[in-house]
Formats: C-alpha cells, sequence, structure tokens
C-alpha cells in the first residue's frame, strides 16, 4: 500500500472519527437541553407546591400573604377597593369526630370548590389552615363583597355529603381595606367580622 493511498485512507478514518464525533457532541447537546427543561419543570413544581395547599388545591398562607402585600399595594396607588371574605366550617370539630378524618377531608375539599365557583379570575381564594379559607377581592365593595359571602353561605347550606346526615353550615365575615390598614390590621378585622358572624341569626354572614 502506497503513502498516498495510506494517506487517503488516514483522511477518511480521521472524517469519520470527526463525524462521530460530532454526532456525539450533538446528542450531549440534546441530552444537555433536556436536562434543563426537565430542572426547569422541576423548579417550577416545586414553586407550586409551596405556594398551594395540597388538600385542596387553593392557594396556602405564605401565597396568599404575597398576593395580599401586592394587592394592597396596588389598591392604593389604584384607589380602588379591596376586600376579604374569611369564612369557616360551624363545628368542624364535631363532624371530624362524628365521620372520621377522611369524611372532614372531602368537605374541606367540596368547601374550596364552593369558594373556587364563586371566585372571579382577578380573586385569589386561599386555605389558610384546618377549616379557614379567605376569599381576596380585588376592585370590590362592601356591596358586592357581601353579596358573595350569602352566595357562598347558601352554597355551604346546600351542601350534601356522602355518608353525612349532620347539615352542614358556614359562617362568613367581610371587611374591606382601610386607609391606615397594614396586613395584620386587614386580616385581623375579616377574622373579628367572622368571629361575629358566628354569633348571628341563621345567616350567619357578618360585615365590619
Amino acid at each position: 500500500m502506497g503513502t498516498e493511498e495510506l494517506s487517503a485512507v488516514q483522511k477518511e478514518d480521521v472524517a469519520a472519527r470527526v463525524k462521530a464525533l460530532e454526532n456525539e457532541v450533538a446528542c450531549l447537546k440534546a441530552a444537555l437541553r433536556r436536562k434543563d427543561t426537565e430542572l426547569e419543570e422541576a423548579r417550577a413544581e416545586v414553586v407550586r407546591i409551596m405556594k398551594v395547599d395540597p388538600l385542596t388545591g387553593l392557594s396556602n398562607r405564605r401565597a396568599f400573604m404575597e398576593t395580599l402585600r401586592k394587592s394592597i399595594s396596588f389598591s392604593r396607588r389604584s384607589e380602588l377597593p379591596l376586600s376579604i371574605v374569611m369564612g369557616d366550617l360551624d363545628n368542624f370539630k364535631f363532624v371530624i369526630d362524628t365521620y372520621g378524618i377522611d369524611v372532614g377531608e372531602d368537605i374541606l375539599i367540596k368547601f374550596a370548590e364552593i369558594l373556587s365557583r364563586n371566585s372571579r379570575t382577578e380573586d385569589t381564594a386561599a386555605r389558610l389552615g384546618s377549616d379557614e379559607f379567605l376569599l381576596l377581592l380585588p376592585n370590590t365593595g362592601y356591596e358586592e363583597a357581601s353579596a358573595c359571602a350569602h352566595r357562598l353561605w347558601e352554597s355551604v347550606e346546600g351542601l350534601e355529603v356522602e355518608g353525612v346526615s349532620a347539615r352542614l353550615s358556614a359562617s362568613f365575615g367581610v371587611t374591606v381595606l382601610k386607609e391606615d390598614d397594614t396586613e395584620e390590621t386587614f386580616l385581623k378585622r375579616a377574622d373579628d367580622a367572622l368571629f361575629r358572624a358566628k354569633g348571628t341569626g341563621p345567616v350567619k354572614v357578618a360585615t365590619i
């Protein structure tokens, strides 16, 4: 085999090796892109989990507080009202003690669904803990917020859960952001309204 022929074979071999390396690099780049996409999806899922109540799918306390801060700021800049409807189930401990945790969780899920159905796109429905829930209503004054609370109350009154013979009911407190409110005072007044609602007549909705 002559020098020129050997040189040609070597060139073909080098070209084949280069092509193989190029293919390998291309495969590695594609794999890295897939890994980057998987990492981004994993990060997004972690963020979602950190902000969502796992039982009901509503915003959790952490996410709600972030939204509340932004909503208060926007409300003041735009000079638009901002309302909170806070609600919880009456005698929920009795329900748990009587029917068990699984039934209690089923009731909480149905309660959350009622909140979601009565929410607009711009509203935020959240579960703060146990059976305490909130609706944050941008650009909403007392009248509209109170009407929303009454709709929620009526929906819970008509709620039927398999295996539960006791009548289910809920109480709702309504308040609107005031000029000197902090996040804490705003929430505290909603909680006070909820407490007042529990002492009212058959329609347990109170406004402060």
